[in-house]
């Protein structure tokens, strides 16, 4: 259908233009002789022609189709890929015949409907796999990328084969409900019967362990019809037995604990190794051993809260600190403190600076040591004396108290903290701050909270942080926050986002700055089947970020072997690598760079975890498959069932072919025949002019 962005009949206009052009151009041309009388006309018709397709194409015309297009139902196909279904005791059949019952029922339904197909594991991918070597089961992840790729188009049915054992994600049927008038259908892998295995479920450990110290270790034990049977719980370190316990099994289904206290003898990242006698017909052995980490560290970071009186917010900031255990914590009343000042990584300073001389001295101390501070302000406070330290903040003409919440300033970028913190702050109870009549904060000050007073959001900072020769200081200018954890309690049940506020603050002071022009970080500890990713900074003498020169690293496992070295790519104004996946192991790496004449070298270390949540339930999960099926309108099926899962399919009406019409609008002007049918005709009379001396 032929349209326009001008009306239609604009149309007349241009083919009185055409007429004109040719009338006024041959009506008195006295160029052609008598014998060419009829050469006029013509000429004047290509002019005619020409002229006027010219101008219509000015009027923007527009060509609108309409097609009618039918979309073949769509059939997904998903298989599980995980490393239970290799464990199962039908194993040989779903390696060698399975996967070749399953491509004829892909064949079958492709007579009829669009069959695409996935495998998954812990995430999902296309084409169908039957590798069973993937590390997790998530199958509410497959649902979400289903969900994704088939919004709006003709989803008719999904046939999801797996043993229904999940130990990733949400639950399949909650995922499943995002897909909307779609049939599930459930291939149910796997053996459900439960078997004679012993199986390490779960080790509890400590993240972290100090030097010197003892650490406990809980092993928790599932055993399968073992009933009688006695268990050798060990703990190994580098080949060697640490400890040995024995446990008497006590029922055909029997959960056993096993305690250990072991010592922390070296630092770093620590590898120990739980292993379980391997007993007569067993299902497997692949879950008789089990890896975790310590993180052996060798100090504890000394903190010191030290104030001119008890309050209760120094005893809601020392629970905080509590529960970390790298923190060593004291408490002490200025008037009674005489110990070195210098051993501490961190002080906060509640209510002091105050009236009395002799109480200062220490902040005087704590500047020249650089020690970082945290200056909590009370009634007790001398603003005046804090404002003599020089230290970037000024509070101006302080004269009694008012009452301020806290403001969050967006552009905060010393730390982040978590949306639940992010919506509550506006919640927390009014402080108690100085009734000032301004504050002055220099440049470097970073402020995470404002004051705001009723409903105004001022300048003022209620806490703010800044460094100063080297030394970091924070400034909390509100007394009562002993009350903020009061309402969080109050309002979420728990004290996280208090407590975050308060640990977020803390590691930011404590930690020590890295002023090397060559910088590396990565993940201590990843998943063998997460990838690598390496970060790098590269700083000029005036601590800019630069990256044009290349940074190259090698990677060697514990055994010596050497990696092919990779060059890290550029990001930004830094350096990333994507090094990929390793297999379980302890591995170090040596990143080098050569700029300004300088050379930088920086080493560094990470291990990578041995994944075994496959093994720890080999029990079919068959009534997980039945319910989301029956969720979905759909059946399950096992696997010698494919046939007549696909006549299921054929007799479905609701997975039939949908029809709709899909309309285009193409502009004239991109004809490109057209144009060449002007110049065609314009060039057929410029060549009959010019033969019959119109020229």
């Amino acid at each position: 259908m032929l349209t326009s962005v001008y009306p239609l009949w604009y149309i007349l206009f241009c083919v009185l233009l055409g007429i004109g052009y040719a009338v006024l151009l041959y009506r008195k041309d006295k160029a052609f002789g008598e014998e060419t009388k009829i050469l006029p006309y013509f000429l004047g018709a290509l002019r005619f022609f020409s002229v006027s397709i010219l101008a219509f194409l000015l009027l923007e015309p527009l060509v609108k189709t309409e097609n009618q297009i039918i979309e073949k139902p769509i059939i997904v196909i998903a298989q599980d890929n995980s490393e239970s279904i290799q464990l199962s005791k039908d194993s040989s059949f779903y390696i060698k015949e399975y996967p070749k019952e399953l491509t004829v029922l892909k064949e079958k339904l492709s007579e009829k409907y669009t069959v695409e197909t996935f495998h998954f594991g812990g995430k999902t991918a296309d084409s169908l796999k039957f590798d069973y070597d993937l590390k997790q089961t998530d199958i509410s992840d497959l649902f979400e990328n289903i969900e994704q790729k088939y919004y709006g188009r003709n989803l008719g049915g999904v046939i999801l084969a797996s043993d229904g054992i999940i130990n990733k994600g949400l639950s399949p049927e909650y995922a499943a409900k995002n897909i909307k008038n779609t049939v599930v259908y459930t291939i149910a892998m796997g053996d459900t019967a439960i078997r004679k295995d012993l199986i390490i479920q779960e080790i509890h450990n400590n993240d972290i362990a100090y030097k010197g110290n003892e650490f406990p270790v809980e092993v928790n034990i599932k055993a399968n019809y073992l009933s009688g049977e006695n268990a050798l719980v060990s703990i190994w370190k580098n080949g060697k037995k640490l400890q040995e316990k024995k446990a008497v099994i006590q029922g055909e289904q029997f959960i056993l604990s096993t305690n250990f206290l072991l010592p922390a003898t070296a630092s770093g990242k620590q590898k120990y190794r739980v292993n379980v006698s391997e007993l007569a017909g067993e299902l497997t052995n692949l879950n008789n051993t089990k890896d975790f980490y310590i993180n052996v560290i060798e100090n504890k970071q000394d903190i010191l809260i030290l104030a001119d009186a008890p309050h209760p917010d120094i005893a809601a900031i020392r629970g905080v600190l509590n529960q970390n255990k790298n923190y060593n914590t004291e408490v002490k009343l200025v008037d009674d403190f005489k110990d070195k000042i210098g051993k501490y990584s961190l002080v906060i300073l509640h209510g002091i600076p105050n009236y009395l001389e002799k109480n200062n001295r220490v902040v005087e101390e704590l500047l020249k040591e650089k020690i970082p501070l945290l200056i909590c302000a009370t009634e007790h406070t001398n603003y005046n004396k804090l404002n003599q330290l020089k230290q970037q903040l000024t509070v101006i003409g302080a004269n009694g108290y008012s009452n301020a919440t806290g403001s969050l300033n967006a552009s905060f970028n010393k730390f982040t903290i978590s949306d639940a913190l992010r919506n509550d702050l506006s919640d927390f109870t009014p402080l108690q701050v100085p009734f000032a009549n301004g504050y002055k904060i220099g440049q470097r000050n970073n402020v995470l909270l404002y004051q705001k007073i009723g409903g105004t959001i001022t300048n003022y900072p209620l806490l703010t942080f800044n460094e100063n020769d080297g030394q970091k200081l924070g400034f909390l200018l509100g007394e009562g926050i002993w009350r903020w954890k009061y309402l969080d309690h109050l309002k979420n049940g728990s004290n996280n986002n208090f407590n975050e506020l308060i640990q977020k603050t803390v590691q930011y002071l404590v930690a020590k700055k890295d002023k090397s022009q060559f910088r590396i970080s990565n993940r201590s500890l990843i998943l063998e089947n997460e990838a690598l990713v390496i970060d790098a900074e590269l700083y000029n003498d005036s601590y800019e970020l630069v990256n044009t020169a290349d940074v190259i690293v090698k990677i060697s496992n514990n055994q010596g072997e050497e990696y092919p070295a990779k060059t890290m790519a550029k990001s930004g104004n830094a350096y990333r690598l994507n090094a990929g996946k390793f297999k379980a192991g302890e591995y170090t790496y040596i990143a080098s760079t050569s700029f300004d004449g300088k050379v930088y070298e920086k080493k560094g270390k990470f291990s990578v975890k041995e994944l075994k949540v496959e093994y720890v339930d080999l029990v079919a999960n068959h009534k997980l498959l039945y319910n989301l099926s029956v969720s979905k309108n759909g059946k399950m099926f096992y696997p010698n069932e494919l046939k007549a899962l696909a006549e299921e399919i054929y007799t479905q009406d609701n997975i039939v072919p949908i029809s709709y019409t899909q309309q285009t609008v193409e502009d004239l002007i991109q004809w490109k025949w057209i144009f060449g049918l002007v110049i065609l005709l314009l060039t057929i009379e410029w060549f009959l002019r010019k033969r019959n001396g119109g020229y």
